[in-house]
């Protein structure tokens, strides 16, 4: 038993969230630029990132599965999904699965601030 907070439980972690990664089948290298899906992915903080939302789905249900077959599970609490783009009509929530994604403007991912709109100066007042 290794208790939380240990290094080698933080070793252990990212060894496993490594696997679950790599038995989604969501392609690692290159980025969203010359890909469909983008996996980013630092200790427990997951974004993903997809051109569609048949993508999106594909992406989180494979990562979901592969989570649980490792015995991890996703909070639902801490998902949230943001849209960029022309299309105006994405104001509810997203529906995956069996998990809702709340919808966010703007959110803090590893201690940077993304928004819709890419403006800086939300970051900035943060």
């Amino acid at each position: 038993m290794v208790r939380q907070g240990d290094t080698l439980a933080c070793l252990l972690f990212n060894i496993a969230l490594e696997k679950v990664v790599w038995d989604s089948g969501i392609q690692t290298r290159g980025t969203i630029f010359f890909k469909t899906v983008q996996i980013l992915a630092y200790a427990d903080d997951i974004d993903l990132m997809a051109r569609t939302t048949l993508g999106l789905n594909e992406a989180f249900l494979n990562l979901e599965k592969s989570a649980r077959n490792m015995g991890l599970v996703i909070n639902q609490e801490k998902m949230v999904y943001m849209y960029s783009g022309k299309d105006t009509t994405w104001h509810q929530d997203l529906a995956i699965g069996n998990y809702m994604f709340k919808r966010a403007d703007n959110f803090k991912y590893l201690g940077t601030v993304a928004n819709k709109m890419n403006n800086r100066s939300v970051e900035v007042n943060a």
